[in-house]
């Protein structure tokens, strides 16, 4: 991208440098040859440290550069094909088309355990896994129902059945309320007995009810504190999803930052006004315009609907593994709108205001008097200096 001058840096071009007049050298004697022309001494070194062994010194072994996240970092077992493509997202892409298939080609592996199979698939997705039993259990209920009980699922089911014993009901015994007839005419001294006894079983009997009562509230108390608790079990996990998903969303669109860096329309102290007024107008539209442009692309949708449902199912590795690929697409529409005919103009806008501005010297002092046409004055060393020369020449 072509640089950007402003008012500043035109003020810090270098002062013109004085010609320096050419000293012709004389003609050499024929009877002095060049090799006895002697050098003038050079000025005294200070005297240099004695130098280290050699087996102390230590050779500082060169920085290891980090590779860039556009790049692509080769494995061992990756195939010759990948390393043949000619881009590093096409690497990337292929890359992980790679390792997605690693669970079929173990599937189809006989010397592979199937119990690993199993557990890799449970480990990319719980709840898919259980989708897969609940499906083989649906499906094959006699391979399961012979490999665990040695027989049809119908004849277990009904072997089953036949063994749960019945409950018998419990007789109910109605406790009788007054005087039984067969009691009238006896003694008094046994009917007031047979009321004691009469009120005694009432009042175990409320007691009872009374204990079943607390029981109950109990109970509810329980279930209110658990259902509390499931709440807020509830909401931790809500909070823990929104937050891995706004994490996500912030990886991928931090491309377009990055984009308006990399565009030379970050703001620069040193712009003027006119050139700073057009950088913002242009990286707002990019802000606004480059998340439609990315829904525009029903495979760029499809990718996000993706992302939420690993997230909201809490596997989020499964979603964190579309990053890169989200944010190759986040790129491809900041660029889209980047080459729209509005961003374009702005940008040939700021090209042209940059070299439209006049040029002028570093240091606005006019010459010392009594200079020479054709002669350089000596420029000020310091403010002090270019204000003195400023007042002698007035």
């Amino acid at each position: 991208m072509e640089e950007i001058t402003t008012w500043e840096s035109a003020a810090q071009d270098p002062a013109p440098v004085e010609p320096t007049p050419i000293v012709e050298a004389p003609e050499p004697v024929e009877t002095q040859p060049a090799a006895t022309l002697e050098k003038p001494e050079a000025a005294p070194l200070e005297a240099e440290p004695s130098p280290a062994r050699e087996s102390e010194i230590v050779t500082p072994e060169p920085a290891k550069e980090e590779p860039k996240a556009e790049e692509y970092v080769a494995e061992v077992n990756d195939p010759a094909e990948i390393a043949a493509l000619p881009t590093p997202a096409a690497k990337k892409w292929a890359k992980r088309q790679f390792k997605d298939a690693e669970p079929l080609r173990n599937f189809l592996a006989y010397d592979h355990p199937i119990a690993d199979f199993a557990s890799d698939l449970q480990k990319r997705s719980t709840t898919r896994y259980q989708a897969l039993v609940d499906d083989l259990a649906t499906n094959h209920p006699d391979y399961l129902s012979n490999k665990l009980f040695g027989v049809p699922f119908e004849q277990a089911k009904a072997q089953l059945k036949s063994n749960v014993p019945t409950p018998t009901p419990k007789p109910q015994i109605d406790q009788p309320t007054g005087i039984p007839p067969e009691l009238e005419g006896l003694a008094p001294e046994v009917i007031e007995q047979f009321t004691q006894r009469e009120q005694a079983l009432a009042q175990e009997r409320a007691a009872k009810e009374a204990i079943a009562q607390k029981v109950a509230d109990l109970e509810k108390q329980l279930e209110a504190v658990t259902g509390k608790i499931t709440n807020q079990e509830t909401q931790a996990q809500k909070a823990e999803i929104s937050a891995k998903q706004n994490e996500i969303y912030d990886q991928v669109w931090s491309v377009v930052e990055e984009g308006i860096r990399n565009s030379g329309l970050e703001i620069l102290p040193t712009d003027p006004p006119r050139i700073a007024n057009l950088k913002t107008a242009a990286a707002k539209i990019l802000r606004q315009e480059a998340e439609p442009a990315f829904d525009k692309v029903d495979e760029n949708t499809k990718i996000v609907k993706y992302v939420f449902e690993a997230t909201n199912r809490r596997e989020y590795d499964n979603a964190m593994r579309e990053i890169d690929n989200l944010k190759v697409r986040a790129r491809a529409a900041f660029e889209s709108v980047k080459n729209s005919p509005d961003v374009k103009e702005i940008l040939q806008q700021i090209q042209a205001e940059a070299q439209s501005k006049p040029s002028r010297p570093a240091n606005p002092v006019p010459p010392a008097p009594g200079s020479s046409v054709g002669v350089a004055p000596k420029q000020p060393g310091t403010w002090d200096e270019a204000v003195s020369m400023a007042q002698a020449a007035s």
